[in-house]
């Protein structure tokens, strides 16, 4: 069924296409910092390489189930990019409002996920965070989804956030999206700022499943 959907429905309506690179602001409840100390003075060189270069680390907790009214919110979100399934409205595609186009296979439901990857550690941690929801005629095809991107950082300074999309999309039984950004980070020796890209791609289904599936 989901190869069928695949094959009538390709492409959708890009809602918002704009990252805002001063959107660095770290979700609710997340923190740059941990429960770090609020100061920290910039190491030599070969130091803080090797503290900005620590072995990435996965976070984010588990997928949440939410509401059509939840995942219609968030696509609206300043900063966000979105995407709708060819021949349905918003309100549709989340499953506020019926549509006798490409639902009536299966039952819409709605999911958020925000998975972050880390690099490096205290003070000199690089964080990209992506909070995604996602809706999907359940087992059959993704109906719509959004996509923040932000980043976190303690001595090292954060700048351009992104976030496209992959492979799949609506119309698809897959979305896999890739968000990033990019950090430079002082030393003790004024000149010397290491600068790093970072990224990381994620995969999100049609039961709810997800999963990072690449890193930088």
């Amino acid at each position: 069924m989901e190869a069928r959907s695949r094959n009538r429905r390709r492409g959708g309506l890009l809602l918002v296409v704009a990252i805002a690179v001063a959107a660095l602001l770290v979700p609710a409840g997340e923190s740059a910092t941990d429960t770090t100390p609020a100061s920290a003075s910039p190491a030599g060189p070969e130091q803080a390489r090797n503290l900005a270069q620590g072995a990435p680390v996965i976070g984010g907790g588990s997928v949440t189930s939410i509401t059509p009214a939840q995942a219609y919110s968030a696509a609206l979100e300043p900063a966000t990019i979105s995407e709708v399934d060819n021949g349905l409205t918003l309100q549709q595609a989340v499953g506020l409002s019926s549509s006798s186009v490409a639902l009536a296979s299966a039952v819409v439901n709605c999911w958020r996920w925000v998975p972050s990857v880390q690099w490096g550690t205290w003070p000199y941690q690089q964080k990209v965070y992506n909070d995604v929801s996602w809706c999907a005629a359940y087992g059959d095809h993704i109906t719509s989804w959004s996509s923040h991107v932000s980043l976190g950082a303690f001595l090292c300074n954060p700048s351009g956030p992104y976030g496209y999309k992959q492979v799949g999309g609506v119309g698809a039984g897959i979305v896999r999206l890739r968000a990033g950004g990019y950090f430079g980070c002082p030393t003790a020796v004024p000149w010397i700022t290491y600068h790093y890209s970072r990224w990381f791609d994620t995969s999100f289904y049609t039961r709810g499943s997800a999963a990072i599936v690449a890193i930088s």
